[in-house]
């Protein structure tokens, strides 16, 4: 049975990531701050992890087989930018180093669609539709600047390491009691 690290755990897209994981027959390991709230599946368990101290992240990782990192301050609002780039892009570094220096060889990172810049608080029209992963990147404020800081350190390590990285540019996640 694979076992799977899933950052951001407690989160919206860490959480159902989980379920569907846990379908799939792996064994997962949720890390966050933060404890769900909602109870996870069989098959998964909790760790508090500080994504900002590299030591946690080494101790969390040992023994995975896959990462999915999803764990960040998930958008632009509610702290200060400062805030959010620091977190979002050192807590990144630190999944991916710690992810190849204990032998992880795929990892999935998840990023915005917010490194487009089209949503940051810009009049900023896209250059063709439907948009795809060749549109330029235009981020215009600290959390979609963080997100492709993100993709650019899973590039840097998919160069310098022999690892594979997906990085999936979400968009607008709600959950099913957030819609009206």
């Amino acid at each position: 049975m694979p076992k799977t690290i899933v950052t951001g755990g407690s989160g919206k897209v860490g959480w159902w990531s989980i379920q569907e994981l846990v379908a799939a027959g792996h064994e997962v390991l949720a890390i966050d701050k933060v404890k769900p709230v909602e109870a996870l599946p069989k098959g998964a368990k909790y760790w508090p992890v500080e994504m900002l101290n590299l030591g946690e992240v080494y101790q969390a990782l040992a023994g995975a087989d896959y990462v999915c990192h999803i764990g960040a301050i998930p958008n632009p609002t509610g702290f200060p930018g400062a805030t959010t780039f620091q977190n979002n892009t050192i807590a990144t570094y630190h999944v991916f180093q710690a992810a190849v220096d204990l032998g992880v060889q795929k990892i999935i990172y998840t990023s915005s669609e917010m490194v487009y810049g089209f949503l940051d608080g810009q009049k900023i029209i896209p250059e063709y539709l439907p948009v795809d992963e060749t549109h330029p990147t235009a981020p215009q404020g600290p959390y979609g600047l963080s997100k492709k800081m993100g993709e650019d350190i899973a590039e840097m390590f998919c160069r310098n390491h022999k690892i594979s990285a997906a990085s999936f540019r979400l968009a607008n996640v709600r959950s099913p009691g957030n819609y009206d």
